[in-house]
């Protein structure tokens, strides 16, 4: 699955993203290593202070590293969350808002009774359609089901609304 081609204006957002992806691995790693290669700073208050006076560098980068972590991981989620909004702007609205209404109508068509099979088949289709024209970008191939279940819907409908058109009420005579 290939992502969706980026905007090179968003460059330097994305180099700052992956810059604080490195970031954020060596402060986990560093004082993952000083946890081994160093004495465990104790947890009380005296042998707290005594340990710190003894170790200082070790300390405050143990410290720094896993208070500094925050930092790098909010850019870095910072930089995902534009990049998933810049992907998620180019989606089709209407795409999003057909699938939307085809759920609602056959939830309404399944209420009122009218052809079961047709409206289950259009609420399946309308969930995953949302979900496909929402992830669209990132769907691939696996976007083929919902635009063959999309066609298939149509049909059903159409056909189902041709039919009603053939069986008039009793009383009543159809013109052709």
């Amino acid at each position: 699955m290939n992502p969706p081609r980026t905007d090179p204006s968003w460059r330097t957002l994305y180099l700052i993203g992956a810059a604080s992806a490195a970031a954020f691995v060596v402060m986990v790693l560093v004082p993952v290593v000083l946890l081994f290669a160093a004495p465990v700073p104790p947890t009380e208050g005296r042998a707290l202070l005594e340990y710190i006076a003894e170790h200082p560098v070790v300390y405050l980068t143990q410290l720094v590293s896993f208070v500094g972590l925050a930092v790098p991981a909010l850019l870095v989620f910072t930089g995902a969350a534009e990049a998933l909004i810049a992907a998620t702007n180019a989606v089709s609205w209407a795409g999003i808002l057909t699938a939307a209404a085809i759920l609602i109508l056959s939830a309404v068509m399944h209420r009122a009774g009218s052809g079961k099979a047709v409206a289950i088949l259009g609420m399946v289709t309308g969930l995953l359609g949302i979900v496909s024209e929402t992830f669209r970008p990132y769907m691939g191939m696996s976007y083929m089901i919902y635009g063959l279940m999309l066609p298939a819907w149509f049909g059903l409908v159409g056909w189902r609304l041709w039919r009603i058109t053939r069986v008039a009420p009793e009383g009543t005579e159809w013109e052709s």
